[in-house]
């Protein structure tokens, strides 16, 4: 239900990197970038790319940019 989906939404969130933090996603044979912005209520990813759009990512693989080693991780 939803009280599981905000508890675990708010748990990703508490170790995911801070909002306006670099990062880039690919989903199938899409690259965009832009900055984290958090989690909607769905749990789904929101990122502010670099053109100025707000886009819901609901699967992909994430890489934290604003560091000098990229990481990975599915979403």
């Amino acid at each position: 239900g939803r009280g599981f989906r905000q508890r675990t939404c708010n748990a990703w969130q508490a170790r995911a990197g801070a909002r306006g933090e670099p990062i880039s996603v690919i989903t199938g044979d899409r690259r965009l970038t832009g900055t984290y912005q958090g989690l909607n209520d769905h749990g789904h990813l929101i990122l502010h790319t670099d053109d100025g759009a707000i886009v819901v990512v609901t699967h992909g693989d994430v890489a934290l940019t604003g560091t000098a080693r990229e990481s990975t991780s599915r979403w």
